[in-house]
């Protein structure tokens, strides 16, 4: 997908921070994410409303994921799942959507992850 460029991420919940492969994926709340995401989950929120037209209440998880340890990395991408409030089993996972993040917003992440890390490693 094209990318996307985020200036604003806001609160990132330290708890949900994963770390595997040479990737950090951390959980953005979407309420607090900026304008430019909103184009994005307009478009998603049509493609899942075209597969699945019975939804009533559609719900929108964001996760950000820091990719590091490969050719072209660092870089950020976002995992979208759109999903049913009402019944969570349907579903649609849209991944590797590169987005640009600002300055700020890249060390929001880091900082985050940093630390999310050294609370679980070093019990800090």
């Amino acid at each position: 997908m094209k990318a996307q460029n985020i200036k604003e991420l806001g609160v990132i919940d330290m708890n949900k921070v994963e770390a595997c492969n040479g990737r950090i994926t951390t959980f953005v709340p979407i309420k607090v994410i900026g304008d430019e995401l909103d184009g994005l989950l307009d478009t998603l929120h049509a493609d899942f409303k075209k597969k699945h037209p019975e939804v009533d209440e559609t719900m929108f998880t964001v996760h950000v994921v820091y990719i590091y340890g490969e050719l072209d990395s660092p870089r950020y991408e976002l995992e979208i799942i759109v999903w049913d409030e009402s019944n969570d089993v349907v579903a649609e996972f849209y991944e590797e959507i590169e987005v640009n993040l600002s300055e700020q917003a890249q060390r929001e992440v880091k900082k985050i992850i940093w630390d999310a890390l050294g609370k679980s490693i070093f019990n800090l």
